[in-house]
């Protein structure tokens, strides 16, 4: 059996931690509750920060204008 690629690792890794966070946190304290009272207190940023997410995991948003992509690219650059 093929080991899996690091960034298939990486999403279970990630996968793992947010389901045993909602089901190990206390009452109200659950990530889509936190993301509530984010949307309640600060409704614009809260959405375009979804929806930035969401288009970039799309690949969707031009690499000009991702964030993701622009942060990753300082990674590319070092010459590691």
């Amino acid at each position: 059996m093929e080991r899996p690629r690091p960034s298939t690792a990486a999403w279970g890794v990630l996968a793992g931690g947010v389901l045993a966070y909602d089901l190990l946190s206390p009452n109200g304290e659950t990530l889509s509750e936190r993301c509530d009272d984010w949307i309640e207190s600060h409704r614009a940023a809260t959405y375009a920060a979804i929806g930035v997410t969401a288009l970039h995991l799309a690949n969707l948003l031009p690499q000009r204008v991702d964030p993701f992509y622009r942060l990753t690219s300082f990674k590319n650059n070092r010459g590691d």
